[in-house]
């Protein structure tokens, strides 16, 4: 479920900094792809407190590079 928080964060930019969880849902990648991509790298993300954060432009990047191809086509 995509958080009040994440749609004002949207509407300011797609360098907002979102919750890979939130990110699942509106890219239609999934969760785990983009939790494994972040974590070796192939994902520009950041881990605070546990939790993976990206922006839909790194998400769009990946994609464009086909980083996440293996995984999610």
């Amino acid at each position: 479920m995509i958080t009040q928080f994440t749609r004002r964060l949207l509407k300011t930019g797609e360098y907002a900094l979102v919750p890979l969880a939130e990110l699942a849902e509106i890219t239609g990648v999934p969760r785990s792809t983009l939790r494994r991509a972040a974590g070796d790298g192939r994902l520009e993300a950041h881990k605070v407190g546990g939790v993976w954060y990206a922006t839909q432009v790194a998400v769009e990047q990946a994609r464009q590079r086909k980083d996440m191809r293996r995984v999610h086509e």
